[in-house]
């Protein structure tokens, strides 16, 4: 069915990869598993800002567009107490057609999850606050992937800003 994508999150992560979970998602016209086998592919990073307003880490997804400005502007607004924000996206520019495959999107997951716990690890952070600009199958295989992370607040999208949704 239809869902928003922190809802695809925290199923990913209600069901993770460590316990041996598998989920599957119809992705407009195939079928996206986590049993597909990864593909090696790295997020580029496409910005990275100091907020120095706290310790937290912010992560923006930005396979289907760039959120920086967005997410920025709400860290901002809403007073987050946000220490660092990592804007990762795909190895080419975000678009409708930035994240191929099940295959290309379960590596993705992957390599962006450490690249995520890495920051936190390296900031102290305690928590961390993602928002997503992505396909519903990779917010649910990044979920799935989840593992070792500090408590997490996702966030949606609603125009022209961003509401927390569920803390994991």
């Amino acid at each position: 069915g239809s869902m928003r994508l922190p809802l695809w999150f925290a199923i990913g992560r209600a069901l993770p990869d460590v316990r041996g979970w598998v989920l599957s998602l119809d992705q407009r016209t195939e079928e996206w598993s986590t049993t597909e086998t990864p593909e090696k592919v790295a997020p580029r990073l496409l910005a990275e800002t100091s907020i120095a307003a706290g310790t937290d880490l912010a992560i923006a997804i930005g396979l289907t567009h760039n959120p920086f400005h967005d997410v920025d502007h709400y860290i901002h607004e809403a007073g987050l107490p946000i220490g660092s924000l990592l804007v990762l996206g795909p190895d080419t520019e975000p678009g409708p057609h930035a994240v191929p495959s099940a295959a290309w999107a379960a590596g993705w997951a992957r390599a962006a999850r450490e690249h995520a716990r890495s920051a936190a690890t390296a900031t102290g952070s305690t928590h961390a606050h993602p928002f997503m600009a992505a396909p519903a199958g990779v917010a649910m295989m990044l979920g799935h992937q989840w593992n070792l992370m500090p408590a997490t607040t996702i966030y949606e999208h609603l125009r022209p800003g961003y509401a927390p949704t569920l803390t994991i």
